[in-house]
């Protein structure tokens, strides 16, 4: 619930020692580098960056390439999808240790030369099989088709017709056999029927004309080569490349092994791509370089030893800063929870970071985004089904980092689901034997619940606006505001609670609830009026004019009534779906029946969550941050190493130095 403390940086060491000073930024992970300034690298040294980026950024497609073919290969085996390891972890340096020692450039070659290899292969064989289907026709012929283009007062053809019409062009060349045109039936195969035409060069137009008349088809012999040499030689070749294709695959299999190397290879090599591409956007000033950012207090310590331990002690020059009212705006955010509410940081930064002199929300946000979430979907059966899907994905399935946050993100929604649907008594639509409130009977207790907890988040909100105001030293404003509506607020609740439940309280309470109502009002006019001290009126016009904002909050008790209403909603839609499954005949229930029932409840259960998930961001949107919340903060993003593949962790990890592959 907090945002992290930073300090203003100003580093200015010798432009020599430039790489060494990005890579300990990257190893330090805390520093967030101003750019957006006008570059100021000499032109030689600028020239000489260029080539190293276009030579790294071809380095990295040659390993990307590999890299593909190897994830290729394991495409086609399901069980690749799950998980084989744990996640690596390395510090930056080790990093680059191994990747130096690996002679990972003779396994890129190695791997792209396999796959070239394997893919000429599969290409050659593709054409030898086309090879022998065309000269299967011509093993029916029984002379050799070399020998029609040495034939200089004859011609000869081979072909087919269709068997529908085979006969009648037998029928019809027999004809012409006196006149000097011959022919033989060689072979019907599949709807054709072959015929070898011989003919007297003066009865060519004939022959041309009869096998018009029947659409004879004339195959050319491509070979060179007789048929059964040819056959023997296509045939020799093919088990040649059988044989190539098994020791390729014996390559294959050894080169499995070779992914996390390439893996490292790539961040490794990402890594020297971003301190390049940074090292174009700082400020040089002849001989020096001076980087400015700001960097999380607590990394101070390791930065100074860090840049000790890089470069000489006078060839640097460090100043640090605490961040100023004036830098306010200008100090990056960086939110600093625990490991749980930090998964939903996101949401925060969805609607606006907060300033650099504001609270962060998230904290308070997420506990009222579980209870919110929880009693809008509310059944037993559906959180369990979420808790057993997001189990299976963290235990079993190799998620990338964005796709396993999403995970994360709605396998602890499950919790409160289910135990919003305990109280609901609800599994899967199903009457469990005890409930405190019963979905869609009880829609009043329902309704309720609902504005009671959005009474809830609204006092919050005002709690966290007087902190904020407090923070910012803004006394009247937090009396006149936070303070004296949240008086309001308790004080009405006091009165409603003993006006409809006599039994929670008595005239006591019911005038002091009163009392402070009072309060509360009075403080929205007369704290403005003594703030703007001889010209009070206007404090007073400001204070009646906050009066009028009391609508507003009318507005926002009902919103929350949509807790009540999406409850209610999804309830009913698995309590119809059930029904349904009732319907069915007994030997199609077990059956049939389960299937769909599993199907519409999957389509519930999706529909349900998203519009929890929605409603719930718009309660905390509107409802909620409109109270207390500026936002407006700009992202920390520090300088740090690529971690696409691997983790960078510091104290760095010695596990994989003994087993370099």
């Amino acid at each position: 619930m907090a945002v992290a403390k930073m300090e203003k940086l100003k580093l200015t060491f010798k432009a020599a020692y430039i790489d060494e000073a990005m890579r300990l930024m990257q190893k330090c992970r805390g520093i967030h580098i101003e750019t957006g300034f006008e570059s100021t690298i000499p032109p030689a040294a600028k020239a000489e960056v260029d080539r190293d980026i276009r030579e790294t950024e071809r380095i990295l497609q040659e390993i990307q390439a590999a890299y593909s073919i190897l994830k290729g290969r394991e495409s086609a085996n399901m069980l690749s999808l799950f998980k084989s390891s744990e996640e690596k972890k390395l510090g930056i340096t080790e990093l680059a240790e191994i990747v130096e020692s690996s002679g990972w450039e003779n396994i890129l070659n190695e791997v792209i030369q396999t796959d070239r290899r394997l893919q000429n292969n599969r290409t050659r064989r593709r054409e030898i099989t086309a090879l022998t289907e065309k000269l299967e026709i011509w093993e029916y012929l029984r002379c050799n088709p070399l020998y029609f283009a040495k034939l200089s007062r004859a011609a000869a053809f081979y072909g087919s017709v269709h068997k529908n019409h085979g006969e009648d062009f037998a029928e019809k060349l027999s004809g012409y056999e006196e006149k000097g045109i011959c022919f033989e039936k060689a072979a019907e195969h599949n709807d054709r029927v072959y015929f070898l035409l011989l003919c007297h060069i003066g009865m060519r137009d004939t022959l041309d004309s009869v096998m018009n008349e029947f659409s004879f088809s004339a195959e050319e012999y491509i070979f060179s080569l007789p048929q059964a040499e040819m056959k023997a030689d296509l045939e020799s070749e093919e088990a040649a490349l059988i044989e190539e294709e098994k020791e390729l695959g014996t390559l294959i299999a050894k080169q499995a092994q070779y992914d996390e190397i390439i893996e490292f290879a790539e961040d490794y090599h990402l890594n020297i791509l971003l301190r390049k591409k940074k090292s174009l956007e700082i400020t040089y000033e002849g001989d020096n370089i001076i980087i400015n950012g700001w960097l999380i207090s607590e990394k101070r310590r390791q930065f100074e030893t860090l840049i000790a331990e890089a470069i000489p002690p006078g060839d640097y020059n460090i100043i640090f800063k605490e961040a100023r009212d004036a830098d306010i705006a200008e100090v990056p955010i960086k939110l600093k929870n625990n490991r749980l509410v930090a998964i939903y940081e996101s949401l925060t930064e969805m609607y606006s970071l907060p300033k650099y002199n504001e609270i962060d929300p998230t904290f308070i946000m997420t506990i009222f985004y579980f209870v919110f979430f929880g009693l809008m979907v509310s059944d037993v059966g559906y959180g369990l089904a979420v808790f057993l899907v997001g189990l299976f994905a963290k235990k079993f399935l190799r998620l990338k980092r964005g796709t396993k946050g999403f995970i994360d993100f709605l396998f602890y929604l499950s919790f409160p689901i289910m135990g919003w649907g305990f109280v609901c008594g609800s599994f899967c639509g199903v009457e469990l034997p005890f409930a405190l409130i019963t979905i869609p009977a009880d829609i009043i207790p329902m309704t309720i619940l609902s504005i009671v907890l959005g009474y809830l988040h609204i006092m919050a909100g005002l709690v966290l606006q007087m902190i904020n105001r407090a923070h910012l030293r803004q006394y009247y404003d937090m009396v006149s505001g936070g303070l004296a509506w949240f008086l309001i607020f308790l004080g009405g609740a006091a009165m409603i609670i003993t006006g409809i439940a006599p039994g929670f309280g008595n005239d006591v309470v019911f005038f002091a609830g009163a009392a402070v109502l009072a309060a509360g009002f009075a403080m929205v006019v007369v704290v403005p009026a003594v703030q703007y001290g001889k010209r009070w009126y206007a404090g007073v016009g400001k204070g009646l004019y906050a009066l009028y904002g009391a609508t507003s909050y009318l507005g926002d008790f009902v919103s929350y009534t949509r807790l009540m209403a999406l409850g209610v909603a999804g309830g009913s839609v698995a309590l119809a779906f059930n029904t349904i499954f009732n319907l069915f005949p007994l030997p199609l229930k077990f059956t049939l029946g389960i299937v769909i029932a599993v199907v519409l409840h999957a389509l519930n259960i999706i529909l349900s969550m998203l519009s929890a998930y929605v409603h719930g961001i718009r309660l905390h949107f509107i409802e909620f941050f409109g109270k207390f919340y500026t936002g407006g903060g700009k992202k920390f993003e520090p300088f740090k190493a690529a971690e696409k593949n691997i983790i960078i962790s510091e104290p760095e990890n010695t596990n994989y130095k003994k087993g370099v592959k």
